[in-house]
């Protein structure tokens, strides 16, 4: 059986690839989001006097759209990308391929227009290799935890993927 680099068990458990998003909530995105998903919810759109919805509440699926890098940035050395800590796991792990097979999201505080969202991904688990119908790998879960700009949890993603050779 081959085993987990010690750098990579190193890093299991350990807030890393912190993501500073430089989206602000907002009533548009807010809107697009609900109009694709027919979210008719008074909640999230304006009322019929057309009076702006300041500090109302952003949809609770939507916390990750506010948390992600844009990929490209002026200040960056190089691109940003969501899950960083799941292409790492490949890469390091040796794994061509990967699937997320199950996400979960745990809502803890509702974000609101005018907010910021900054995250980090934590590496929770990585699985003793594993034979699949897709080939041998391992699995391995991921937590995204966001925070707002007042350093409150708003909420946490967790995947589980299968990184897999064929």
């Amino acid at each position: 059986m081959i085993a987990i680099p010690d750098d990579v068990q190193e890093k299991i458990g350990v807030p890393l690839w912190a993501s500073h998003s430089g989206c602000v909530v907002n009533d548009t995105s807010i809107k697009s989001y609900c109009a694709a998903a027919r979210n008719g919810s008074t909640l999230f759109w304006r009322d019929t006097s057309g009076a702006p919805r300041e500090s109302a509440p952003a949809p609770a699926a939507m916390v990750s759209v506010w948390g992600r890098p844009d990929m490209w940035r002026p200040d960056a050395d190089e691109p940003q990308w969501a899950l960083q800590s799941h292409f790492y796991l490949k890469r390091e792990l040796g794994l061509q391929d990967a699937v997320i097979v199950d996400s979960e999201l745990e809502i803890a505080k509702p974000l609101r227009i005018g907010d910021l969202v900054d995250s980090v991904e934590i590496i929770r688990s990585i699985s003793e290799l594993k034979t699949t119908r897709l080939g041998t790998g391992r699995f391995w879960d991921i937590d995204v935890v966001y925070r707002n700009q007042s350093g409150e949890h708003v909420g946490t993603e967790t995947y589980r993927a299968f990184g897999y050779q064929k």
